[in-house]
């Protein structure tokens, strides 16, 4: 898929068919830096790429996290600018813009029942939104470029970076916004962490180039 004119640093998949936002209803512009496509895609044929069907660009200055809600009709993009904003996919239009970081947001997830949207940023804070009301309700401290909820969206994880050299993996409990563990063992910038389906096993991927 040839869209973007500069590096990409993140992707995500919409959890169900969506229709592309209607023509005209994005900001215009070429994909480039500091932009966001949303490719419409057909399931592939054995052996053959995904036909791109549709492309639309987005701007949204120097996005650098992605993340669609669980029923497909939102997506969140974190910002160099320190905004969140959530885009309608189906209408497109102007996106609700969530204000509170101080610095550069760098990841985003939602909660599996779309309530909640975690944003992590480079001001060592994590927030968790409440998605309905758009108001922030948890704030916790901690340095990170990866937040994950688990399954059942009562725990979310946060990978350390190499900005305060702290390297751990810490588990939060969402409701209290309390640190439920906090894992050692990378020796490096955590890239990446994931659930398990079952909510049982953790995922992590670090730049010291290990998966635990």
């Amino acid at each position: 898929m040839k869209n973007h004119r500069d590096e990409v640093s993140h992707s995500t998949t919409s959890p169900v068919n969506t229709s592309p936002p209607a023509s005209g209803s994005t900001q215009p512009g070429t994909p480039g830096r500091g932009s966001t496509s949303i490719l419409t895609v057909n399931a592939p044929k054995k052996k053959q790429p995904y036909p791109v069907v549709a492309a639309t660009a987005i701007f949204a200055k120097g996005t650098s996290g992605v993340a669609f809600s669980p029923d497909g009709r939102t997506l969140a993009t974190g910002s160099a600018d320190r905004t969140v904003r959530l885009w309608d996919t189906t209408a497109g239009g102007t996106p609700h813009v969530l204000k509170r970081h101080t610095a550069p947001v760098t990841s985003v997830a939602f909660s599996r029942d779309g309530r909640h949207l975690a944003t992590g940023g480079t001001d060592s804070t994590v927030l968790i939104w409440d998605v309905d009301t758009r108001r922030a309700r948890t704030e916790l401290s901690t340095d990170t470029d990866s937040v994950t909820f688990s399954p059942d969206g009562r725990t979310l994880a946060t990978g350390g970076t190499s900005y305060l050299g702290d390297y751990a993996v810490k588990l939060w409990d969402v409701s209290t916004g309390a640190t439920v563990s906090s894992l050692s063992g990378h020796s490096d910038h955590v890239l990446g962490t994931a659930f398990a389906p079952d909510g049982r096993t953790l995922a992590s991927a670090g730049r010291d180039h290990t998966v635990r």
